[in-house]
């Protein structure tokens, strides 16, 4: 009995201390109901509803990145197909300013979504819808420069 009032009161200095870094909580929390099964009582109620609060705060925080990135993500491919679509009827010097935007867009990627498969080939498409554009440009039009 003493062994185990020792153990729970180290615990819960443990739990004190954490408070203050949302991090350091989460681990202890989950360090503390791993060591023993759920138990009737005050602290491990407390225990579990804050562990179930920790989860669920992640599972937000993660939830509005795949929001925040989906949505980064359509615009994108919203101004690439403008940029095709343009290309395609031949408005091309509204293309090239378009292409302005997508390259705009994709040079302010937020940090969830810049090793991803579908930027990189989202950059390699827009880098040679650019390129194609600015040629066909300079082969249909005497007032853009051609280097």
């Amino acid at each position: 009995m003493q062994t185990e009032f020792t153990a729970l009161t180290s615990q819960l200095d443990d739990l004190c201390n954490a408070i203050s870094d949302p991090k350091v909580l989460f681990n202890t929390l989950f360090f503390l109901t791993k060591l023993k099964p759920v138990q009737e009582g005050i602290l491990p109620t407390l225990v579990n509803t804050l562990t179930v609060h920790a989860a669920l705060a992640q599972d937000a925080s993660d939830a509005e990145v795949i929001h925040e990135a989906f949505s980064y993500l359509l615009q994108c491919r919203n101004a690439y197909s403008s940029v095709v679509s343009l290309v395609s009827a031949g408005e091309l010097p509204e293309a090239v300013k378009e292409s302005a935007n997508v390259q705009q867009l994709l040079d302010g990627l937020p940090e969830s979504l810049k090793q991803t498969t579908v930027v990189e080939d989202l950059k390699v498409r827009s880098n040679w819808l650019s390129i194609g554009s600015f040629t066909k440009s300079c082969h249909l039009s005497a007032k853009v420069p051609c280097f």
